[in-house]
């Protein structure tokens, strides 16, 4: 890592060289920095925000190499090297050697890896914060980004996960042994919406003894940049881990994923994205022989049983407006007892006057600008005119919350559907929608076993299945709930429904979220 001083014309025409420093990440390929011809520049999200145009202007001029000696970067926050094809493969025969390598140190060397890991993830914590931040990630959002990462590298985390790895059994004399064993070089290609969060899901790829390529998007690749290499990769080296066990490249997207696929590329892909592409990108890995670890889409239910705590259950449904809901793990589909209804719904709609746009370095902020404000309007209108009745929001606004129809932000949106006959097929219940959208859907008076039966299979009925919640005071309706649900990754129940725990995975479901069915994870 180098640094490159910020530097700007003062009233006098005179440069000002600044204390501040922008830093300056090239390529690491086969543990060696490769430095680059071009580079990503990282504006930090609040002067975007406050001044976009002029700020704009100013990265696709650095960009292209084209900014005039003395041009303004002070709210540059750093570049990422762009990496070239000589960079894939040279990752590419690095990796296959050290996973070899790598894959027969002893399981204890590999623990101390995780154990430092996440003693180098807290050291280096608030820096990652500010760095998630000044790529537009609201400050509440990058802490919680922060926290699932140190739960998926806690040490109660890594030897649960280490006690799945073998076990051995006498059997009629012999023995019997069940073992898993890393695949080789893995592919990371993580979201664009949380890139460098998503991308740290390859810890447990490097832990289980894989080598691995990390592939940051050029739409925000300084966060993801900067963690790998100088928080983990130290720790990899300082364990003795052969240099080709991490790479890291922000390379063209579909020319990599190409060469990756290829015979010689990668023995697997975890791609974090949505799931069209991902389930296409399936396909292909089974048709090359490449493995799919596919972290896809997600459209969670959250149901509310008669007897269930009001308003903790709706500050759970709140977290749907997390990032204004661009997050696949958020709640997005309520499902209401109608005992409870008007008391939750009354709750939900104050937790969301609480909610409001600002600059993501404000520690009071969760709401991010909307990528498609246009289709939230389009998906709202949509249901309306199946019958849901706006509660709050539904406009778009300001960064200082002022109703705005070329605004970027959207006001938190909750609509209800009164009654579940002819519940209609539309994109707000049916689909993973990425606004600040909530339905929820208020069931008809009737017999509870009926109720409930339904709610069951409201919640089986979503195509994809990442988490599902429940807010009961009944260890009775739970236990059947719990018994009953088929799909989604993890089952909680009376707890933050976007909240990690040690053990359990941050990621990972069934359907259009993961591909091969998952039998789901319960969470009390």
């Amino acid at each position: 890592m180098t640094f490159m001083n910020k530097t700007s014309i003062d009233q006098t025409g005179n440069e000002q060289v600044y204390e501040a420093r922008t830093l300056t990440l090239d390529s690491l390929v086969a543990g060696i920095p490769v430095p680059s011809d071009k580079y990503v520049h990282t504006i930090h999200a609040d002067a975007m925000l406050t001044d976009a145009f002029a700020w704009m202007t100013r990265k696709r001029l650095l960009d292209r190499n084209r900014a005039e000696s003395g041009t303004d970067i002070t709210a540059v926050s750093g570049r990422t090297a762009l990496g070239t094809t000589a960079s894939v493969e040279l990752a590419l025969q690095a990796g296959h050697s050290a996973a070899k390598e790598w894959a027969s140190r002893p399981a204890k060397v590999r623990r101390e890896f995780v154990l430092q890991v996440n003693a180098a993830l807290q050291t280096a914590g608030d820096q990652f914060v500010e760095l998630l931040v000044a790529e537009g990630h609201p400050r509440r959002l990058a802490e919680w980004e922060l926290d699932g990462a140190l739960k998926g590298s806690s040490a109660a985390t890594y030897d649960f996960c280490d006690s799945l790895v073998g076990k051995f059994h006498e059997v009629a004399g012999s023995t019997v042994g069940l073992r898993r064993r890393p695949v080789g070089l893995v592919g990371m290609v993580p979201s664009q919406n949380a890139a460098a969060s998503t991308s740290l899901l390859g810890i447990p790829a490097l832990a289980a003894g894989n080598a691995l390529i990390v592939k940051p998007p050029r739409s925000s690749p300084l966060a993801t940049a900067w963690v790998w290499q100088e928080v983990i990769n130290p720790v990899l080296e300082s364990v003795g881990a052969p240099a080709g066990t991490l790479s890291v490249i922000c390379a063209p997207p579909q020319a990599t994923i190409d060469r990756w696929l290829s015979s010689g590329g990668v023995d697997c892909l975890f791609f974090v994205g949505s799931s069209d592409r991902g389930l296409r990108l399936g396909q292909r890995c089974m048709e090359n022989g490449v493995k799919p670890v596919l972290e896809l889409s997600g459209n969670d239910s959250l149901v509310v049983w008669k007897d269930a705590d009001a308003r903790s259950a709706a500050r759970s449904a709140a977290e749907c407006f997390y990032g204004s809901a661009q997050i696949c793990m958020v709640p997005k589909r309520v499902a209401v007892h109608p005992d409870v209804a008007d008391e939750f719904l009354q709750n939900l709609e104050e937790e969301c006057r609480t909610l409001r746009p600002g600059l993501p370095s404000d520690k009071d902020v969760l709401l991010s600008p909307v990528l498609d404000p246009i289709g939230f309007s389009e998906t709202l209108a949509e249901a309306v005119e199946h019958g849901a009745k706006v509660l709050t929001g539904g406009h778009t606004v300001d960064l200082e919350g002022r109703p705005d129809p070329t605004g970027v932000f959207v006001e938190p949106t909750v609509v209800r559907f009164s009654g579940t006959r002819n519940l209609p097929n539309i994109r707000a219940i049916q689909e993973e929608t990425f606004y600040p959208l909530l339905p929820v859907v208020v069931w008809e008076p009737g017999p509870d076993e009926a109720i409930l039966d339904e709610m069951v299979a409201f919640t089986c009925s979503n195509a994809y299945g990442l988490r599902n919640s429940l807010w009961t005071g009944s260890r009775e309706v739970a236990d059947y709930w719990l018994q009953r649900v088929s799909n989604g990754g993890i089952l909680k129940v009376n707890t933050s429904h976007i909240g990690f725990s040690e053990i359990l995975p941050t990621h990972g479901g069934t359907g259009r979220s993961g591909g091969p069915s998952v039998k789901p994870t319960i969470h009390h």
